[in-house]
């Protein structure tokens, strides 16, 4: 019987990777370089900086750390962005709406038109089914001339419940990353933890290389969403360290 010789090659290490939402994205960031998660303190006031999507510098365990808004440091809408976006359209939404109950009963009601993701708009499945019964009874008063102050009623009810689950999709926090597992080297802000996955290291598909990119590769996993895997060496480049800049986490 012939023995086969153990490769001389080790099976390379898996990739376990801290996952988050941004915008409508999941991304990731090696295990090793997550130090600790905290909520995003909105009180503090952004300070101008040079450096891309930089947000503010703040004090956290004692040391200056440079927290960067990563979704403006890639160039993407984050889910606060967005959500924004949709409350605007949800109070414009609310104008059309009083204006339409108020009317002849001649036209249709208005259209509601978020921009969601998939994610959000399971989340959000509940208010707006019921946005949507609301305004079916109203117009079902309207044609009957029966109830119709309650069924109004109904319809500022469920599009302030809309906005107040809206209003919950818009929170963030902050990710704070180390280089040696002690000490904070630069922080994020994102939209919304996800998971921690494991990878095999054949499952890392390499990103382009341009100067300054912070994505290393596509993490890619039968079952997942496709995870784009950061790579912290641009950040901790573009980070700075100024007294007069920085608050008390």
């Amino acid at each position: 019987m012939i023995e086969h010789a153990p490769s001389s090659h080790p099976t390379p290490a898996p990739i376990r990777a801290f996952t988050f939402w941004l915008g409508e994205a999941l991304y990731g960031l090696d295990i090793r370089e997550v130090l600790s998660i905290e909520p995003d303190d909105e009180t503090i006031s952004p300070v101008p900086l040079d450096r891309p999507g930089m947000l503010r510098v703040l004090r956290h365990r004692d040391r200056p750390v440079t927290v960067f808004d990563l979704a403006r440091r890639i160039g993407v809408r984050s889910g606060r962005d967005r959500c924004e976006e949709n409350r605007r359209r949800l109070d414009r939404y609310e104008t059309l709406c009083r204006d339409w109950t108020h009317g002849d009963g001649s036209t249709a009601p208005p259209v509601l038109d978020l921009e969601l993701s998939p994610r959000e708009r399971e989340l959000l499945g509940e208010a707006m089914s019921a946005l949507s019964v609301a305004v079916d009874d109203c117009r079902a008063s309207r044609r009957s001339c029966r109830g119709l102050d309650a069924a109004c009623s109904g319809v500022r009810h469920a599009v302030a419940q809309l906005r107040e689950n809206l209003q919950g999709l818009a929170r963030s926090v902050i990710l704070f990353a180390t280089t040696d597992g002690r000490q904070p080297a630069f922080a994020l802000r994102i939209d919304e933890l996800h998971q921690i996955l494991e990878f095999a290291a054949d499952e890392l598909v390499l990103g382009r290389t341009e100067a300054g990119s912070i994505i290393r590769g596509y993490l890619i996993q039968e079952g997942q969403p496709d995870c784009l895997l950061l790579d912290a060496t641009p950040l901790l480049a573009d980070r700075v360290v100024a007294d007069s800049t920085v608050t008390t986490a």
